[in-house]
């Protein structure tokens, strides 16, 4: 039940230098990879940044977002 959205900011174009300062400007950071759960009022339930090899740590970060 979620909805992916991916942000590119690692290009050298307009667009990516735009999304870049957007993810710095809510998230306080400019990590890649970074994940974020946000809900429908825009509130960041849950944030992952970085990378893991480990589904196992990403599944937990994932159900962080999960309705209980």
């Amino acid at each position: 039940n979620y909805v992916l959205l991916e942000l590119y900011t690692d290009g050298s174009d307009t667009r990516s230098e735009s999304n870049q300062k957007f993810q710095e400007q809510r998230f306080n950071t400019v990590a890649i990879p970074f994940y974020a759960l946000v809900d429908a009022d825009e509130k960041v339930v849950a944030a992952f940044a970085g990378l893991t090899r480990d589904p196992r740590e990403f599944l937990k970060f994932l159900e962080q977002g999960v309705r209980k």
